[in-house]
């Protein structure tokens, strides 16, 4: 009984890993970079990477304003664009 449980989880989990992501994304009025954003991660990354982040430290809430925004950009400008 046990096993028979076990396989069906592991179906579910397969077939659950077969799901689709929707093609827009569900705010109608996302921005040209959102957009682009979500395009990358639905076609690149969805189904073949594993995509991971970690929250700030404590440390972050001793920034600046300024400081902050320029962690930002330089985050954001390592990112891909135009995907």
């Amino acid at each position: 009984m046990k096993r028979s449980i076990l396989s069906l989880l592991l179906l579910l989990l397969a077939l659950a890993m077969q799901a689709q992501i929707q093609e827009q994304p569900i705010d109608r009025e996302a921005t040209g970079p959102t957009r682009q954003l979500y395009r990358y991660l639905r076609d690149k990354v969805w189904g073949k990477q594993v995509l991971s982040g970690c929250q700030a430290p404590p440390s972050m809430k001793s920034l600046t304003m300024n400081d902050k925004i320029r962690i930002g950009n330089r985050l954001f400008s390592n990112t891909p664009q135009g995907a």
